[in-house]
This record gives C-alpha cells, sequence and structure tokens, in this order.
C-alpha cells in the first residue's frame, strides 16, 4: 500500500528528512553522469534543508511516497488529485532516466542549459506529462 505524506516545509525535521532522501538518491545517479564537483555544488544550492524549505514556501511541492512503511518515489495520481494540468521535470539531457520518462508518457517540452554558477550549468531536457 502506498502513503502520500506531503511535505510540510515549516517542518524541521521532516524538511531534514527531505534533504538526506534527495541528497542520497542524487549522488547515487549523477556522481557518475555530471562529476563529484558539479553534483556537490547542485545538492547546496537545491536540495539543502534550507533550499528545500525556501522551494516549499513559493509553491514547490515535495512528497514523502512510501509502500509498506518503505519510501518508494512519486506518482503523478497526487498532481491529478490536486487539480494540477501538468507534470514538469528538468532530466539532464544525458540521463538514461530520458527513455524511462519517455516510456511512461512524458515528452520533451524544451531544451535548457541554465548556468547555475561557480562555473557549472544543468543541460536539461523538460519532460511535460499533460493530465
Amino acid at each position: 500500500m502506498l502513503d502520500f505524506t506531503p511535505l510540510d516545509g515549516k517542518d524541521a525535521v521532516a524538511v531534514n528528512e527531505m534533504s538526506h532522501l534527495a541528497t542520497d538518491i542524487v549522488r547515487e545517479h549523477f556522481d557518475p553522469l555530471i562529476g563529484k564537483a558539479q553534483n556537490d555544488y547542485m545538492l547546496a544550492r537545491f536540495q539543502t534543508p534550507q533550499a528545500i524549505a525556501e522551494q516549499t514556501a513559493h509553491g514547490s511541492r515535495y512528497y514523502f511516497v512510501r509502500e509498506n512503511g518503505q519510501d518508494a518515489g512519486f506518482v503523478l495520481d497526487e498532481t491529478k488529485k490536486a487539480g494540477l494540468p501538468a507534470v514538469f521535470l528538468n532530466v539532464n539531457r544525458y540521463n538514461d532516466a530520458c527513455r524511462a520518462y519517455e516510456a511512461l508518457g512524458f515528452t520533451v517540452a524544451r531544451y535548457e542549459v541554465n548556468d547555475i554558477g561557480n562555473g557549472f550549468v544543468m543541460d536539461d531536457a523538460v519532460y511535460e506529462y499533460t493530465l
């Protein structure tokens, strides 16, 4: 059974837990793809407890998704329930996960190269899934 628990950006313990979970996942998948230096920089900029709390304060939504008490990821159904029209994902354009997103029905809305500072860029495909 899947359980969806929205992250309360004002709950410091939960935000810290989300930061650790995101950091573990991102390190495993992106250190080999973009290198440890850029990944460390991106984690510090986007996945710290402070960054996550700020993102939620500006409308971003995070969910803990658990199956039988174990972290499982996220699904599109919660977005539909929230009445949102689409999901957008920025995905490194060289990430093998692109094929998985496409198989799930995501389409490339555009490509972006964003300067994130410190000499690094995010070279992404922006995927859209219309609900």
